[in-house]
């Protein structure tokens, strides 16, 4: 018990190269009907949406020349886009990560 640990202590990298989450970048969920999700969503809390979702921007607060965005998306259910994600997850947020490595 004690040498796994000692390796869970041991960094594998140096503070400096380890990226850091800056924000959410997309919040991607399955639906039964992901046209008539998109369409409730832009006719009752006025989402602009395409076939993809709805995209949401915003000026980063330290840099207000910097905008990131956001990705809402529903997907099939069913759908293996999201193949790696455990076959009972319905959801999965992606982080927006830092460039400086």
């Amino acid at each position: 018990m004690e040498d796994i640990k000692n390796k869970a202590e041991e960094p594998v990298l140096s503070n400096a190269a380890i990226p850091k989450v800056t924000g959410i970048d997309g919040i991607f969920f399955f639906s039964d009907k992901p046209d008539e999700t998109r369409a409730w969503y832009a006719n009752n809390l006025g989402l602009e949406v395409n076939e993809w979702g709805s995209t949401f921007e915003s000026r980063n607060i330290n840099r207000p020349e910097e905008i990131n965005s956001l990705q809402w998306s529903p997907f099939l259910a069913g759908s293996d886009y999201f193949a790696l994600q455990k076959k009972n997850s319905y959801s999965t947020t992606g982080f927006r990560i830092s460039k400086n490595l």
